[in-house]
């Protein structure tokens, strides 16, 4: 009974945001995803940034690996979504990800506010993982 409860809640968020039913997260993905060398949700670990690559200015929340001081990956969220929403997003996504290597624990997430107060520019390619 449970687990039909969380899962209407979900289905409430993802109406609340506008994300389709058979993929709720394909639309944020390709809403805050481009082509000029940014991951994807499908391949993150093959899409190695070129010389040329650019962080997408979109980006609002960063997931930074607490070891090594790199940020591996971001995401674009609106400005209405409550943090419980995000919190569980990134946490899904980190898992999906690179679960193989780490664990949701081994990052913070941290907009972009919170990159800045820790001296760390979320735009600057330098302070990114290389070779995800």
């Amino acid at each position: 009974m449970e687990k039909k409860l969380i899962s209407e809640e979900i289905q409430k968020i993802r109406k609340m945001m506008g994300l389709n039913e058979q993929n709720p997260l394909d639309d944020m993905y390709n809403e805050s995803m481009g082509d000029k060398g940014y991951a994807t949700d499908s391949e993150p670990e093959e899409s190695a940034p070129s010389a040329d690559w650019e962080v997408d200015p979109a980006y609002t929340h960063f997931a930074l690996n607490k070891k090594e001081g790199k940020i591996y990956t971001g995401w674009k969220y609106e400005q209405d979504l409550d943090a419980e929403s995000i919190k569980y997003y990134c946490t899904n996504d980190l898992k999906d990800w690179f679960g193989d290597t780490n664990r949701p624990s081994d990052f913070t997430v941290l907009t972009k506010r919170g990159c800045m107060k820790k001296g760390i520019n979320p735009f600057d390619t330098n302070n990114w993982k290389k070779g995800i």
